[in-house]
């Protein structure tokens, strides 16, 4: 099932971001924060997001990471284009389905 951001806009008096995503016709939110913390002469950029939407993707990391790189694209000032399809929606049962056996050597030990 196809997986689309369909906007991104600012929280009000936060540094947070509202996402606004459609799989196929089933409409979904999600908030992303950003804190900034100071690691020596350095500053980070953390970026989390809600725990609804990783509970949604979890089983599609694809789609987290292909969200995440438009979010870091909006909190660094770069247009994005949206809509934007962000990959392919699938069931725990298909993921599972796509994981490659391992075929390996046996491992035998001397103990």
């Amino acid at each position: 099932m196809k997986t689309l951001v369909n906007a991104i806009e600012p929280i009000n008096d936060s540094d947070s971001l509202k996402v606004w995503l459609s799989i196929d016709s089933k409409q979904l939110e999600a908030t992303f924060s950003r804190k900034i913390d100071n690691f020596g002469q350095h500053q980070l950029q953390i970026i989390t997001y809600d725990k609804e939407f990783g509970e949604t993707f979890k089983f599609n990391q694809q789609i987290i990471g292909s969200v995440m790189k438009l979010v870091k694209q909006v909190y660094g000032g770069e247009g994005v284009e949206l809509p934007a399809n962000v990959g392919d929606f699938g069931t725990p049962e298909s993921a599972l389905e796509r994981i490659k056996p391992f075929k390996g050597e046996k491992i035998v030990s001397n103990r």
